[in-house]
């Protein structure tokens, strides 16, 4: 849609011009042509066109935003079952208490070592 809107622009900068080079008159065939296959014929399907590309991108914006809040609520959810499942595998709480000690152990002989 950005393309043909791009076109569409091309064509009438072009048009609007009087005297066209070779290289302007091969632009503004090849745009007329691309209109005429998208069925814009006039300023105002090209104005129709110009609106219909700023309600999809609203549209795709929307939905972006959506998909976000559905990636933030699966990582949530899938961080519950991750711990639901660890939790029921045996000793959660005393394999914390035992990572948790090692990280101390582990703060107190970089200390030691430093000194």
């Amino acid at each position: 849609m950005v393309s043909l809107l791009e076109q569409a622009q091309e064509y009438l900068t072009l048009s609007s011009k009087g005297k066209l080079t070779a290289s302007e008159q091969l632009k503004i065939a090849i745009c007329r042509q691309f209109m005429e296959s998208n069925d814009i014929r006039s300023s105002a399907d090209i104005d129709s066109l110009h609106e219909r590309a700023e309600n999809l991108g609203k549209k795709i914006s929307a939905l972006k935003g959506k998909l976000e809040g559905c990636r933030q609520r699966y990582d949530v959810n899938s961080d519950i079952s991750k711990t639901y499942a660890e939790i029921s595998k045996g000793d959660y709480i005393g394999r914390l208490v035992e990572e948790e000690r090692q990280i101390r152990e582990n703060e107190r002989n970089k200390r030691k070592n430093k000194l």
